[in-house]
C-alpha cells in the first residue's frame, strides 16, 4: 500500500499515512481536530519518495556533452562533473539535475 503525506490547514503538521489509492484524496483526521489535506509538495519533499530519490548519484546522458567539449563546460559551468568515457553529467539527486538544467536553459516535459 502507498505512503501519502498530509498536511493540516491549522496548525500545520505533517503526516505520512499508508492508504489504498481510493482513500488517497480523503481527508486525514488531524491530532487538532482539524481535516489534514494531501500535500503532493510536502510528498516529494520528505517521504518514501524523496528517501530513494535522494542522493542516488545519476549520470545525465540527456546533458551530457562530447568528450572534447568536457574542459570548456567545466570552465563555462564550475562544479560540473563529466565522465571521462562517455561524456555524461554527474547530478547527485532530483533537485541537483533540476538546477543543472536552469543553469543550462534546459526544459524538461513530461
Amino acid at each position: 500500500m502507498p505512503i501519502y503525506t498530509y498536511k493540516c490547514s491549522k496548525c500545520h503538521t505533517v503526516t505520512d499515512e499508508t492508504r489504498t489509492i481510493s482513500m488517497r484524496d480523503c481527508p486525514l483526521q488531524c491530532s487538532c481536530g482539524s481535516a489534514a489535506e494531501r500535500s503532493l509538495v510536502d510528498e516529494m519533499r520528505g517521504s518514501a519518495v524523496d528517501a530513494t530519490m535522494k542522493e542516488n548519484e545519476r549520470w545525465s546522458w540527456s546533458m551530457g556533452v562530447h568528450l572534447d567539449q568536457i574542459p570548456a563546460m567545466v570552465k563555462r559551468y564550475p562544479g560540473s562533473e563529466y565522465c571521462p568515457k562517455t561524456g555524461c553529467l554527474r547530478v547527485s539527486s532530483r533537485q541537483d539535475k533540476v538546477r543543472k538544467m536552469e543553469q543550462r536553459g534546459l526544459t524538461e516535459f513530461a
